[in-house]
């Protein structure tokens, strides 16, 4: 019975894989044609406009695709040395525009000893991204978003703190957050939170979230030291 689920599972990720493979090359195509579109277009006109609407909405389906490939196949991370600041600040530079757009003031309280650790970079950088873009979209304007970083060496492990003032969520959405598919968003198929949980898994570490209706959410990502 276990051989016949592995295989089903596997024959599923294969599928996804081809299917990814079909979706993705038409968008990879049409993501060129719209840059060449703008390239051609004056600085002012208004059609820029809705290019960046599309170029947008191509990046969402590309989210999505990984994402679901992300479930449907192990998640085996790749290790390699990796700072996790330099994470943080690089998707905190791809959410600038957001963060000015809805004027949320940042902090970041970043542990000055935080180690080098093995880590597959672009897993981890899915998890925060996931998790800082869920903040944003949870906070109104002039919100507040703040990060931490620890470490503790007596339990050999680090933490990541990322707390927003966002609606927050009930104890009911809380229970379901880590199921596939659930969201209480219009625009996300509800596997952003599935896909972190398993990759922070398969990196010996956990996700633990706290929040009430209202006050925000706070997210804290906890890692192993020695993997």
């Amino acid at each position: 019975a276990q051989m016949f689920q592995t295989e089903k599972f596997d024959l599923v990720g294969e599928v996804a894989a081809g299917i990814a493979n079909e979706v993705r090359n038409p968008l990879t195509s049409l993501q060129g044609l719209l840059q060449l579109i703008e390239n051609k277009l004056p600085n002012e006109d208004d059609n820029r406009t809705y290019i960046k609407v599309m170029m947008e909405e191509i990046q969402q389906l590309n989210v999505i695709i990984s994402e679901f490939l992300l479930m449907s196949r192990p998640v085996v991370p790749i290790r390699r040395e990796t700072d996790l600041h330099d994470i943080l600040d690089e998707i905190l530079t791809h959410k600038n525009a957001d963060l000015v757009q809805k004027n949320i003031s940042l902090t970041k309280n970043y542990c000055s000893n935080l180690p080098i650790v093995l880590l597959d970079m672009e897993q981890i950088k899915h998890v925060f991204l996931n998790i800082i873009s869920n903040a944003l979209c949870a906070m109104p304007d002039n919100g507040k978003l703040v990060i931490n970083t620890d470490v503790k060496n007596n339990a050999g492990s680090m933490t990541v703190t990322i707390t927003d003032t966002g609606c927050g969520m009930d104890p009911q959405t809380m229970d379901r957050i880590f199921e596939p598919f659930f969201t209480t968003w219009g625009n996300s198929i509800g596997l952003g939170l599935t896909v972190s949980k398993r990759i922070i898994h398969n990196h010996g570490g956990k996700i633990e979230v706290d929040s009430q209706t209202g006050r925000g959410s706070t997210f804290k990502v906890i890692l192993p030291l020695n993997n």
